[in-house]
């Protein structure tokens, strides 16, 4: 505002000294534009031009009229020989016009020198340093302005500069004037000098700037070596690239395909980001070597800088280019030698890339499974630690007769089973869960969506029902099945090792009891300290007999009168109180006691029921077997020595095995169970409707009592298909000659359903909870037939 106040007044003033004609300064400044020197001062290039010593000569010999017209034609015509886009011509046209307008304002209206003698120049170098610094502070504020990055704080380096190359120009331009005043020869001599000293700073920057290039190519290269992985190499070279050829912004441009994404270092200028990489082709078709460039006016270059360096890159195969632009700050523009560094760099990148890659594809093999090309152990525990999730679910799945697919059609086809299986867990976990294959037939999953046992319960049913689905495989229609195992974090651990842990330990319970998926339970892991400090409790307690022997009673339907009496196993701790039959029984089986400890409670039993012969009570005791004994081919031989000497009847023992424990090996139960009944004892088939409930297996087995699992038992009085279930199986047991007994009773309603159906034994809590030895005895002297209405 002051200065269009100002201008009109100042603009009228003449010349201060006479005789000089405006068109003279055209080429001066033409000159002083062109004829630049680069000096580096504390690893800071400062540039040296004449233009603010023309200015101040201009200043005082032309009117400022004259002066303006001279700095703009003079000037303009050097930065359009740059080829400079229009913008930023116009820009500095505007910002010389100006500093030469405020330089006259100065002089003529403000300091108002009176002579022509000294006073006079020092007042024109004061303006001119004025005007001059005045218009590097506006180019500071603009930069500024368009780059967030580079605070006002600009300012005081530019400031910095300004005062070197003003101060120096200035200086020149008032000695040459004084030089002149003598002689013009002195002013001859002077320029001859100053162009000497000129070329000499030009040659001494351009020598010492190869042997920096040099320097700089070679740390360049030593920085490279450190990186290893391509994102890394990639982030380093741009990094590195950008400082070595002293530029604001590098880019990296090529084919996705090539293993290297494109990206940028320093601000999105103009759009130009790796997003727009495909606006490149037309110059990536031109650009067979390093070169710098402008900006060309092609509508599909519109996004690139004006002026940079641009090399072409070859990875893989794929061709890109790297690009340097915006030169840094008191740095000059880009040099003819320029191209030729950016292309030795862009091959030492390259060699860096080609080596990422294949560190990249090695680091890629080592963490992931070759078959499915899911993570596998190692990959799955490094994505799991770096993401670090507070809370989530480990999921162990594990494929069941995945060896019956291999063993029979071939470990090819059993290739391709689990690769379809992979892709079935990958619909079915979604993007945010971490699946892996961990080795052969077995895979993990982790799903920080999952923070409790409900939504875990749930993913799994996803897990399991994503295996039973049928695979088509050589024409065949083949079903697998899974076991699933789960661990909640922090429920059950906080670190991976235990978590893994736990979840392959509910896996493996999953598995035995076949009940598809199992979250972990402290009591059945057998690696948990208590476990471990319980099993060898449990071994001190079979060897010394500690473990007790709890009965419930077993009436007839027929005149309610008691017949036998379930056996169950029990275990008191000293310091753990009461163990749950589930979790001491799981852990004989888990540490090999199951042998032990069914020896020590039949033993417990046949005592027993001597002792009651003794006393005129004869009951029919039944005592359970696990799978275990299923398999353990000496049973009989050892119940066989457990009865010597025995004056006991053999059918006053029965024993009761569960129908899922048949079906692991039939052929070989079948085998032991005909010899345990060859020694006279009963066999019983335990919670018969819960597991496979097989006419075939009914029919082979040498069975004589069929019992109903409570779960269809209760309420049967109310539940019609409860009633029909259990009315047809009483029929079927009978027509097979197998007797039936109702386990699970609590209500008189239900007791005489089941007379009415024609049911011939009955146990639940209604007649008796499991009560101790002698408890058992006071129960059966006390006993009355129970009333069946």
């Amino acid at each position: 505002m002051v200065l269009v106040v100002a201008w009109p007044l100042a603009a009228s003033a003449p010349a201060l000294i006479t005789g000089a004609t405006w068109w003279y300064f055209v080429p001066a400044f033409l000159l002083a534009e062109r004829a630049l020197a680069h000096v580096e001062i504390r690893e800071e290039t400062q540039t040296l031009s004449l233009s603010e010593a023309v200015l101040l000569l201009g200043l005082v010999l032309l009117s400022p009229h004259g002066l303006i017209a001279a700095r703009l034609i003079g000037s303009g015509t050097a930065l359009a020989l740059r080829r400079l886009p229009l913008a930023k011509l116009a820009f500095n046209a505007a910002l010389f016009a100006g500093e030469a307008a405020i330089a006259s304002v100065f002089l003529h209206l403000v300091f108002r020198p009176q002579s022509t003698g000294p006073g006079l120049w020092a007042f024109a170098g004061l303006s001119v340093f004025l005007a001059t610094t005045f218009g590097a502070g506006v180019v500071a504020c603009v930069i500024s302005f368009f780059d967030s990055d580079r605070p006002l704080g600009l300012l005081r380096g530019v400031f910095q500069v300004q005062i070197f190359t003003a101060t120096a120009s200035i200086s020149l331009a008032i000695v040459g004037a004084a030089a002149f005043a003598r002689s013009a020869t002195n002013l001859a001599y002077l320029a001859l000098l100053v162009g000497g000293v000129l070329l000499l700073l030009k040659k001494q920057t351009s020598t010492a700037q190869r042997a920096s290039d040099l320097q700089s190519v070679g740390q360049f290269t030593a920085t490279l070596v450190g990186a290893t992985g391509t994102k890394e190499v990639v982030v380093t070279s741009l990094r590195e690239v950008a400082r070595t050829m002293r530029s604001e912004h590098a880019a990296i441009f090529i084919d996705p395909r090539s293993g290297v994404s494109s990206q940028t270092y320093g601000r999105e200028v103009n759009g130009f980001s790796p997003s727009n990489v495909n606006q490149f082709d037309t110059v990536l078709a031109d650009l067979d070597t390093p070169a710098l460039f402008a900006d060309s006016g092609h509508p599909d270059t519109t996004s690139l800088p004006t002026v940079g360096v641009a090399a072409p890159i070859e990875v893989g195969g794929c061709v890109g280019m790297v690009v340097v632009w915006d030169r840094a700050t008191g740095v000059g523009e880009f040099l003819s030698s320029d191209p030729r560094m950016l292309g030795s760099m862009v091959s030492q990148v390259e060699v860096a890339l080609d080596r990422a890659r294949l560190t990249d594809q090695l680091h890629y093999d080592a963490h992931h499974d070759a078959l499915t090309k899911l993570p596998n152990r190692l990959g799955f525990t490094e994505q799991l630690q770096a993401a670090a999730h507070e809370s989530g679910t480990l999921f162990v799945l594990d494929l069941d007769r995945f060896k019956v697919i291999n063993d029979t059609l071939g470990h090819p086809t059993g290739d391709e089973a689990l690769k379809i299986i992979a892709r079935r867990l990958q619909r079915a976990v979604g993007t945010d869960t971490i699946l892996a294959r961990l080795g052969g037939d077995e895979f993990a999953a982790f799903s920080p969506h999952c923070v409790d046992i409900a939504s875990a319960s749930l993913f799994a049913e996803r897990l399991f029902d994503s295996i039973e689905a049928p695979l088509d495989l050589q024409d065949l229609s083949l079903q697998l099945g899974a076991s699933v195992g789960f661990a909640v974090t922090p429920m059950h651990g906080n670190d991976l090792t235990t978590l893994m842990s736990h979840a392959d330990t509910a896996m493996y319970e999953a598995k035995r009891h076949q009940v598809g998926w199992q979250v972990y339970r402290q009591e059945t892991d057998p690696n948990d300290p208590r476990q471990l400090e319980l099993i060898s409790a449990l071994r001190h307690a079979i060897n010394a007999r500690e473990l007790d022997v709890w009965y419930q009673p077993r009436i007839s339907l027929e005149d309610g009168s008691l017949v036998g009496a379930e056996a169950l196993a029990r275990w008191i701790h000293p310091h753990f109180g009461f163990v749950p039959p589930d979790e001491f029984i799981g852990l004989a089986e888990g540490a090999g006691l199951m042998r032990d400890l069914t020896d020590a409670i039949f033993e417990q039993v046949v005592e027993d029921i001597c002792r009651w012969d003794e006393s005129g009570i004869r009951l029919q005791i039944a005592v359970n077997l696990s799978a275990r004994n299923l398999h353990d081919d000496s049973l009989p031989r050892r119940v066989a020595q457990a009865l010597e000497g025995r004056h006991i009847e053999t059918d006053r023992i029965s024993f009761e095995i569960t129908e899922t424990a048949i079906m692991v090996d039939r052929e070989r139960v079948v085998g032991l169970l005909q010899e345990l009944r060859d020694l006279g004892i009963a066999i019983a088939i335990d919670d018969y409707g819960t597991g496979y409930s097989s006419l075939t297996y009914l029919r082979e087995l040498p069975a004589d009592e069929l019992k109903i699992d409570r779960s269809f038992i209760s309420n049967i009085d109310l539940d019609a298909h409860n009633f029909l279930i259990v009315r047809s199986t009483i029929d079927l047991a009978h027509n097979l000659g197998l007797v039936v007994t109702a386990e699970g009773i609590e209500r008189q309603e239900e007791l005489n359903t089941l007379t009415e159906l024609g049911c011939d034994f009955a146990q639940g809590y209604l007649i008796s909870k499991p009560v101790p030895t002698i408890q058992f005895e006071e129960w059966v002297v006390a006993h009355r037939p129970v009333v069946l209405v």
